[in-house]
């Protein structure tokens, strides 16, 4: 058992709760409450992911520990590219070997889009958002909700951290002795970075869930194979 489950279920959910009503307390309106979607999922999967996002597309105020709970939601989210994307990633991460793109579920199955149900989804910016995210709101909002962000990524302990065009806010003392890792073959959309950090986790530097101009398999595997070449790496 490692570190992060001796602190058993009951402590990190109360951990998540403290988060979320920190979150809750922040100025402005139309408050989205980011963290783990839903604790006992995440403190069981086999691999604890978390993405690190830059605001929420909306004009009003949310918790996605609530709305990951309702089955049609989950099934609208099809017609979203962000946690479309991001639903099929987690599930080539969480409920796949090796298979390729063609052999996945569609996102309609619950095993596809349940993965929402797994993760950590964390925004930079914890207020509502728009399509095109604009750049001197985004860092103000870093600098604001820095201290709070790394508190999240401590207390959700991830073993992979997927940063969808927000890893260039982050310092390089956030994240010290970060290194490449080495992959077998070049995938995905070529804007990915795969970093190991000092303990040995995964950071995964890419493009925004949301960006247009790949295809969703391109983005997805490009996480995931990723993701297969760490696995290996560690030998798990």
């Amino acid at each position: 058992m490692g570190i992060f489950k001796e602190q058993g279920l009951e402590t990190f959910t109360q951990k998540c709760l403290d988060l979320e009503n920190e979150i809750r307390q922040l100025p402005g309106e139309a408050i989205i409450i980011d963290g783990v979607t839903a604790p006992e999922n995440y403190f069981n999967a086999r691999t604890r992911i978390m993405w690190v996002l830059k605001e929420a597309n909306c004009d009003f105020g949310f918790a996605y520990q609530n709305e990951v709970k309702d089955a049609k939601w989950r099934l609208n989210q099809n017609n979203t590219i962000t946690l479309r994307r991001i639903a099929y990633a987690s599930y080539g991460i969480l409920k796949t070997e090796e298979q390729e793109w063609e052999d996945f579920e569609a996102y309609e199955s619950p095993e596809c889009n349940g993965s929402l149900m797994d993760i950590a989804i964390v925004n930079v910016k914890k207020t509502a958002g728009g399509s095109i995210a604009v750049w001197d709101e985004l860092n103000e909002a870093f600098l604001q909700n820095r201290e709070l962000l790394l508190r999240q990524i401590e207390t959700y302990d991830p073993e992979v951290i997927i940063f969808g065009g927000t890893w260039q806010f982050f310092r390089e003392e956030d994240f010290p002795h970060t290194e490449e890792m080495p992959h077998s073959e070049e995938y995905g959309t070529g804007r990915e970075r795969y970093l190991l950090t000092e303990n040995g986790k995964l950071i995964i530097d890419t493009w925004h869930p949301a960006y247009l101009n790949q295809t969703d398999e391109n983005f997805v595997m490009g996480i995931v194979k990723g993701y297969r070449d760490w696995k290996r790496a560690k030998g798990i």
